[in-house]
């Protein structure tokens, strides 16, 4: 499998703090990949301490106006980090959207932000593409939110409605998988009574 980016992408690497080798880094840590593209170790990262609460992030909606992801939010969010020159991402994307429709009637919120600089190109891209009930946003310039820094896309964040970062999923996952909507249920269940107390 070829993990080397495009030559005109490889400049965004040392800003967006990705890394390309034969494994993805989670909290310090090298996990190798198996052939397949998944990965051996458990499917929820760790949180550093550090790194416990989402702090707001400038974003553009796909009409490229301003927007703020707050930290609190209403609902418990999953924030998808991906880019169009990911493969792994463009893959799990259509994923995403069918887990967004599955989690419908649930107070979970699905957001897909994409790292790109070219508002037009990523609008085109995804024309036509199944995201359900998912929502798209754009980051152009990726930066550390409160000292945790993607180490490699995709990456999921699970974040509750105090702004915390309930767990990370780092890499492709195949979202397809009955028990990954059960599980942001459960975690959504807790973050209620989180946010109640």
């Amino acid at each position: 499998m070829n993990r080397t980016a495009p030559k005109h992408r490889r400049w965004l690497l040392p800003a967006l703090g990705l890394s390309l080798g034969g494994g993805w880094l989670l909290d310090g840590a090298w996990l190798r990949s198996d052939p397949e593209g998944g990965r051996q170790d458990s499917d929820w990262g760790t949180v550093p301490p550090a790194a416990a609460h989402f702090a707001p992030m400038p974003v553009r909606g796909l009409d490229d106006a301003p927007q703020i992801l707050s930290g609190a939010h209403d609902q418990m969010r999953v924030l998808n980090f991906w880019a169009r020159w990911c493969a792994p991402c463009r893959r799990e994307l259509p994923g995403l959207g069918r887990l967004a429709t599955q989690l419908a009637g649930e107070s979970i919120a699905l957001l897909a932000v994409a790292l790109d600089d070219d508002a037009f190109a990523l609008r085109e891209y995804l024309r036509g593409l199944p995201l359900g009930g998912m929502s798209v946003l754009r980051r152009p310039v990726l930066q550390p939110v409160d000292g945790l820094v993607l180490g490699t896309l995709p990456q999921t964040w699970v974040v509750g409605r105090q702004g915390r970062v309930l767990a990370r999923v780092v890499g492709a996952r195949d979202w397809d998988r009955p028990d990954w909507a059960q599980r942001l249920v459960e975690l959504d269940r807790v973050d209620r009574l989180q946010a109640m107390t």
